[in-house]
């Protein structure tokens, strides 16, 4: 039977981009994302990475950000011997937020 793994996601960033790059050269970027789930209730919190990010993505606290991908699971066992779980979307996103424009009616050529 076929199955699908994707996610949407619509949401503000809840801190600044933490960026790292691989040993294979590519740019990979991480961080929060909060989704509201209606008035006076709680936003969900989300983990998102993005893997080969052009360098025109930037992501800061507060810009409203498109997410789309798939869900991923990372287990690991910590320091204290205690095993670890971490829910993520794993894909692509884009920074929707509306920087203000310096543009004048002047640069407009028509």
């Amino acid at each position: 039977m076929p199955s699908l793994n994707k996610a949407f996601l619509v949401g503000h960033a809840g801190g600044d981009m933490e960026e790292r790059t691989t040993t294979n050269g590519k740019r990979v970027i991480a961080f929060t994302l909060a989704t509201s789930n209606g008035k006076d209730r709680p936003a969900s919190w989300h983990s998102v990475e993005v893997w080969n990010a052009p360098e025109w993505l930037s992501v800061s606290k507060g810009d409203l950000v498109y997410v789309e991908g798939r869900i991923a699971y990372d287990s690991w066992t910590g320091k204290d011997g205690q095993k670890k779980y971490k829910t993520k979307i794993v894909g692509f996103a884009t920074n929707l937020s509306q920087k203000k424009s310096t543009q004048t009616k002047d640069d407009i050529p028509f």
